[in-house]
């Protein structure tokens, strides 16, 4: 088994410094991992690594590709979000994402990738040792 960490936000630390950790337990290595999902961005037609939610502050899913993928992953995102009324999306409000669910999308698409990949989270446990001092 692989330890595998996705970050989901700004993982540099260059623009807000705002990042949310997902770790993971994965029978494949992070290459594999890469692998997958780019198999899965060329089915779906949507990177979602790299077209949604990329701008700061926008967590919204637009509703072409939102058909795109839901079309390709079983409704996933309005059976994880799509709390809209009809009146809403006459209005043309789109799906908001929260981390936790980019990261549900995220490992539907790598499973979409690959079908024996298996991703089984995990939490850690988390040791203050100090060094508060280091960061100014």
């Amino acid at each position: 088994m692989y330890s595998i960490t996705l970050v989901v936000g700004d993982s540099s630390g260059d623009g807000h410094e705002k990042s949310e950790n997902f770790s993971f337990l994965s029978s494949h290595n992070a290459e594999d991992i890469r692998l997958a999902y780019q198999s899965a961005v060329e089915l779906i037609g949507v990177d979602l690594c790299a077209d949604v939610c990329e701008v700061y502050e926008d967590c919204y899913v637009s509703d072409q590709d939102a058909e795109k993928i839901n079309a390709a992953l079983g409704n996933i995102l309005f059976a994880l979000y799509d709390d809209r009324d009809e009146e809403d999306i006459k209005s043309g409000i789109p799906l908001r994402l929260d981390t936790d669910g980019f990261v549900q999308v995220y490992l539907a698409y790598i499973k979409l990738g690959n079908a024996a990949i298996q991703m089984i989270p995990v939490e850690g446990t988390r040791l203050t040792i100090g060094g508060y001092g280091l960061f100014s």
